[in-house]
């Protein structure tokens, strides 16, 4: 493995290790009521502050970036952003964040 792979590994590794730190717990507080997990909208910011899902939305999309470039996925981190796409409507947060942890459950339960 050359220096720039040595690097770009212990990035992935960093970004997942965080992702993983942060995920669930923001989808459970999603699926609780909150908003903000899956759209950083104005609405959104006008009534909750939520850095810790808009790092997650954030360490997704890199995630996914260096997984993309040698040619894998993160399957939770694409069905996460999959997730962020559909969440146009902040009405509907806690319902998606709901889905996906059932989502997670069953992909659990068949593996």
């Amino acid at each position: 493995m050359n220096q720039p792979q040595s690097v770009q590994s212990q990035e992935l590794m960093d970004l997942t290790s965080e992702w993983e730190r942060l995920f669930l717990p923001c989808v459970q507080e999603c699926a609780a009521g909150r908003w903000g997990l899956f759209v950083a909208s104005p609405v959104v910011a006008a009534h909750a502050d939520w850095p810790e899902a808009e790092r997650l939305r954030s360490l997704a999309r890199r995630i996914k970036q260096i997984h993309a470039a040698s040619g894998s996925v993160h399957s939770e981190c694409d069905r996460f952003l999959r997730y962020c796409a559909l969440g146009q409507n902040v009405r509907t947060e806690p319902k998606l964040a709901a889905a996906l942890l059932e989502e997670l459950r069953q992909h659990n339960a068949s593996a």
